[in-house]
């Protein structure tokens, strides 16, 4: 995904499918040295549970670290036992007590039934003894017979959580959860001012768009510059002034700054080329539908949401067949283009490890 650092992967050991996994954006941390992986679980080997963590070091610039915990119980292995294999993982982080804890997965525990089942009760007791609180109320996963909270999010510290819901994607047969924390020194009781009325906000800004594209530009002018009008000039400051009269140039030429427009309603962010205006309307359609069958799943609501979904898929495909025969027409003669296209399609990434070199004169 774009902005974000490569995903941490785990295996699964509990079952055959599936595995854990944890994307990070690059806004949280910037550099890869900042995330920490540990594993405080004393018995790796036991497949009664899934645990993994990491350390997000100097979030956001400010030195604090969060500890993040991804966590996963597979239905077919007992409740009881992953209970006493959670305990001991908990006893290993007691070390971090003082940091700011978030851990969140599918724990295949129906909280809902909580008064009822013993296993149930026992896990609440186990997080809340480490200091921990369950923060989702809601079902996380709904169909047409039952509706159970079985993904749980626990965090140590409420000062720094801010809020946390339920998100309707029609992803798969579980519903999303979205907590969001604090990242900076303070805490979310901290005063919010009101911006100054001369402040840079997203209606009077311009951008510039960084990208694989531009970056080559970028390259391929800095390369091909022979750079001899500075050796005209005997002043060095003259020197530099006619260096950075160039670069700037050249830098505007690969990046130039483009007013911020506003956004259409249902405009999605880094679109696919080939998902129109009217497949966004139609998709945000299909959102609504899907999260309206599930506050509501009578036969009528989960009816209309598959039949629209069905609609989507359908034209999302003719719509992506159509560009890429398009695209892969008009740069026939072009193996470049074709390779990026390919690339994008399987979703591949691109590195680049070389180093900008300017030529000497």
């Amino acid at each position: 995904m774009e902005n974000f650092h490569e995903p941490i992967l785990q295996n699964p050991i509990s079952c055959k499918g599936g595995g854990l996994a944890i994307y990070i954006n690059k806004r949280v941390v910037e550099l890869e040295s900042q995330i920490e992986i540990f594993d405080p679980n004393p018995d790796p080997d036991n497949v009664n549970g899934e645990f993994q963590f990491v350390k997000l070091h100097n979030c956001k610039g400010f030195n604090k670290t969060k500890v993040i915990a991804n966590v996963y119980r597979s239905p077919s292995r007992k409740a009881d036992a992953f209970n006493l294999l959670l305990d001991s993982v908990l006893h290993k982080i007691n070390r971090y007590s003082k940091k700011h804890i978030v851990m969140a997965g599918d724990f295949n525990m129906d909280l809902l039934k909580h008064d009822s089942t013993s296993d149930f009760q026992d896990l609440t007791n186990i997080m809340s003894n480490h200091g921990f609180v369950q923060i989702i109320s809601r079902p996380t996963r709904v169909t047409d017979t039952s509706a159970t909270l079985i993904d749980h999010v626990y965090t140590n510290n409420l000062d720094y959580t801010l809020s946390s819901s339920i998100i309707t994607l029609d992803l798969s047969d579980h519903l999303g959860t979205l907590t969001k924390i604090c990242l900076d020194k303070n805490s979310s009781t901290t005063k919010i001012t009101p911006p100054h009325p001369l402040a840079v906000t997203a209606e009077n800004c311009s951008t510039r768009i960084f990208n694989d594209a531009n970056d080559e530009k970028f390259r391929s002018l800095i390369n091909e510059e022979c750079w001899e009008s500075i050796d005209k000039n005997t002043d060095a400051n003259a020197q530099f002034n006619e260096f950075l009269t160039i670069y700037t140039g050249h830098y505007n030429n690969a990046y130039p700054l483009k007013a911020k427009r506003s956004r259409r309603k249902n405009e999605r962010h880094n679109s696919k080329p080939w998902i129109l205006p009217w497949l966004e309307d139609a998709i945000a359609r299909k959102d609504d539908l899907f999260h309206f069958s599930v506050k509501f799943p009578t036969s009528e609501n989960v009816e209309a949401h598959k039949k629209m979904k069905k609609f989507c898929e359908k034209h999302v495909n003719i719509a992506k067949e159509q560009y890429t025969k398009k695209y892969f027409k008009q740069y026939g003669d072009n193996s470049k283009k074709q390779w990026q296209m390919i690339n994008n399609l399987l979703g591949r990434k691109i590195y680049r490890n070389e180093q900008l070199r300017v030529k000497s004169a």
